[in-house]
This record gives structure tokens, sequence and C-alpha cells, in this order.
């Protein structure tokens, strides 16, 4: 039984036992309300995992203290009795259900020692291959137990596992694996959303962004189009899975990670000079679209365009598109990568300065930027909604402060930013207080009103 469901049957007995509602009602209200299905024990899972691995870590050592004397089979004996015994025990664990935890626990040790494996035979029989190749078939191997199983934690490592694949490819070869991003995606993100894991969805979402970024790039200002791509795809698809009831934090898990994205590309983007620097420079061999290696950026713009309208579109079905939310969440990101591939194109295709097209792309990122700033502080006043209000202060401090030696280069300017600042931050906090005492005292606010709602 999960947390809250002990909390709700405790109630009911205290309800019961008070007289508010007899027993038969009580029992009534149980058998109504679904069970809360439990979760995967995290605190038993990383603490016997972190033991696990210790203690896996120390057997290792045992052996490798007379690694060099042992013989080739006896190391292979030691790695395979290794993975058996690891895996052997997790699967024994698996049929209680109260030690589901611990078994998660060892059967991760088992995918450890299956990458340390990889290594260690390797080194056993002096191969000599492309090192990156360990970490895909590591990958993979976690990848399927993942599915077999199932298990999140193997989707987990899964997840860093090809991350740092890709890593690996890039850094050390130069090579960049469209394919990478795919299988994060197919893998684990899938897998996330089988088993409707926020954990796992949150690590694929920022794992496919990395993996994107050096999986589709093409040249070294791809990247900023690239991640511009993926913000609107994840704040699109958060839209559309919106009020999705079998899995209802998906919507705010891609939410988040899209608006992690965003606010700082769209933050960079309003420095006119970094804009020049991150569009490219003419003559540049790296400013041209080079045949087939720009086709994975392009189609992931593409599709991210296309879930914007597919999420458009239903907000007009549903009459949301009148809405704040839909200006900030879905119109006003895809402006920006509208924005940067129309101009990244021209510029290449040498229509425009390209002095003029940086100074076009700061300026709009500036506007954008102070709107969501000052939507945020009307919002939260409005509704009085703390977190939009420090949202929106947040904004505006990182905006004037990080523009103090940029835009304003006399004190009198910076002096007249400040207390413009400062009188906008202290008029809002006075407009929140009455809002605030108003709701208060008039019953209003987001509690009251459902409330009334369920009294009418």
């Amino acid at each position: 039984m999960s947390k809250l469901d002990r909390h709700i049957q405790q109630k009911l007995g205290e309800w019961a036992a008070a007289g508010l509602i007899t027993s038969e009602q009580a029992v009534a209200i149980r058998s109504h309300e679904p069970q809360e299905k439990p979760g995967l024990p995290w605190g038993v899972v990383i603490f016997a995992g972190f033991g696990a691995v210790v203690l896996g870590l120390g057997v290792i050592l045992l052996f490798a203290y007379n690694w060099e004397q042992m013989h080739k089979f006896a190391k292979l004996a030691v790695v395979f009795a290794a993975l058996a015994l690891a895996h052997g025990t997790a699967l024994g664990l698996r049929r209680r259900e109260s030690w589901g935890g611990f078994a998660e626990s060892v059967q991760l040790l088992g995918t450890m020692l299956f990458g340390a494996g990889i290594w260690l035979v390797a080194q056993i029989y002096h191969i000599s291959a492309h090192y990156p190749n360990a970490f895909i078939v590591w990958a993979l191997g976690a990848l399927l137990l993942a599915w077999v199983l199932p298990s999140v934690s193997q989707g987990l490592l899964a997840s860093v596992l090809l991350v740092i694949w890709a890593g690996t490819e890039v850094g050390s070869f130069g090579k960049h694996l469209a394919v990478a991003p795919l299988l994060v995606l197919f893998g684990s993100g899938w897998l996330a959303w089988r088993l409707r894991s926020s954990v796992l969805l949150a690590a694929t979402a920022g794992s496919f962004a990395v993996s994107a970024a050096t999986g589709f790039f093409y040249n070294s200002e791809s990247v900023f189009l690239i991640l511009s791509s993926v913000a609107v795809l994840y704040g699109s698809l958060a839209w559309l899975v919106s009020g999705h009831a079998a899995f209802p934090s998906a919507a705010v898990i891609l939410r988040v990670s899209g608006m992690v994205i965003y606010f700082p590309l769209l933050f960079i983007l309003t420095f006119h000079d970094v804009a020049e620097e991150l569009l490219g420079h003419r003559g540049s061999d790296s400013s041209t679209f080079q045949g087939a290696d720009c086709i994975p950026a392009l189609l992931l713009v593409i599709v991210a365009l296309g879930v914007t309208g597919c999420a458009m579109r239903r907000a007009v079905d549903d009459q949301s598109c009148n809405t704040p939310e839909f200006r900030e969440r879905l119109v006003a990101p895809a402006v920006i990568l509208l924005m940067l591939l129309v101009f990244s194109v021209l510029w290449r295709l040498d229509v425009h300065s390209f002095k003029s097209v940086a100074a076009v792309v700061s300026t709009v990122a500036s506007v954008i930027f102070l709107y969501h700033t000052v939507a945020n502080l009307w919002r939260g006043c409005r509704d009085t909604l703390l977190s939009s209000v420090v949202g929106g202060s947040l904004l505006i401090a990182v905006w004037v402060f990080a523009r103090y030696a940029d835009l304003f280069d006399s004190l009198l300017a910076r002096g007249v930013m400040f207390m413009f600042m400062g009188a906008a931050l202290f008029a809002v906090a006075i407009l929140y207080h009455r809002r605030k005492n108003k709701a208060r005292a008039g019953g209003e606010g987001p509690a009251s009103v459902a409330v009334n709602k369920i009294s009418d």
C-alpha cells in the first residue's frame, strides 16, 4: 500500500470513528477510489546499489591483485561468474515483491560488471579496437535488460551510456552519430512512456538534447539551431500530451525540459556580438551547408515545427489559442526557431548583410525575452501566483545586470536602468500584496475557487 493509500485509509477510519460517515460508507469510498500503484523504492535502490557497486569493486580489486598471474581461462571464469552471480541473485530477489528494490540494485550491479567485463575481455585477448564501441555494446545490453525486465534504472544507465558513446565519438574521433539521438528517443524514451516513469522521461529529455547537439552537428553554428529545435519540440509535445490521464506528469516534465533549454538560448541571443558569432562568418567554410551532413538537423527543425503546428491546431480546436500560455509556450519559441532558420539560410545564400541579420536576431530575441518577463509578472500579480512573480523578477534582474556593460555605456544610463528595475519590482510587490489581500478578503484565489466548485 502506498503512502497516499495509507493516508486515505487512516482518514476514513478517523471520520468513521467520529461519526461523520458510517462504516459502510467508508468501505464504499475505499472501494471506489483506485489504489495507487507503489513506485520503485528509490531510497533502497540508490543506497543498496551504491553498496553493491562498492562490494563488487572490492571483489574486482581482490582479483586484480593477482590478475597478471592468472590464466586467461581463469580470468574469463571470473568475469562470467560475476555476471551470472549478480543477475542470478537479482532474478531470485525479484520473485519476492518486498525485495524489488534490492533486486533492482543487484541487477544494476550486474550491468556494471557487464561493462567492466567488456574491457577485461579486450585486455585478456589484447584486442585493440575502436574503444567507443565498448560503450555502445554496454548501452545496448542495458537497454535490452531495461525492456525485458522492465527496469527504470537500466534505462537510466542506458541513457547515460549512449550520451558517453556519442561524446567519445565526437571528442576522440570527430564523428557525429545521428543514430545516437534516435537510440535515446526510441530506446529509453519509449520505455519511459510505457512505464509511465517521470524519472526516466526527464533523463531521456536531457540525454536526447545532448546527443542531438553532437549527433546532428554539421558545423559550429548548427548547435544553436539544433538545441532551439529540441526546446520547441519539447514545448509542443508538452502541449499535446497535457491532460493525459495515464501519464499526467509527462507534460510538466517536457515543458520544464524545454524551458531549461529555451530560456538560456533566448538570453544568449539578446547579445548582438554573440548572435553575430553564432550565425557564422562570411567566407568561413563552416558557414555553408555541407550536403548530406545538414540533413539530420534540418529534419529535426521540420519535425519540431510540424509538431508545433499540430499543437497549435489543437489549441484552435479547444479554443485555447487566445491564452497567454499559448503565446508563451508555443508561439514565442516557434518564432525564435523560424527566425534562426530563415536568417541562417538568407545569410548563407549571401542575401543580406550579416551585421544587419545579427542586429535583427538580437533585437527580436530581446523583445521576446522582455515579453516573457512582463507576462510572468502580470500573470503572477493577476492570479497571485508567487512562482510567476519570482520567475519574472529573476528574468528582468538577469537581463539588466547582464546588459550593464553591454548596452548602457554611461553611469547615467546605468543609474536610470537600475532605478527603473527597482521601481518596477517595488510596484510588482505592492500589486501582488494587494491582490493577495483582496483574494483573502473576498474568498478568491485558486484554492477558494476549487472549493466553491466542489461545493456547487
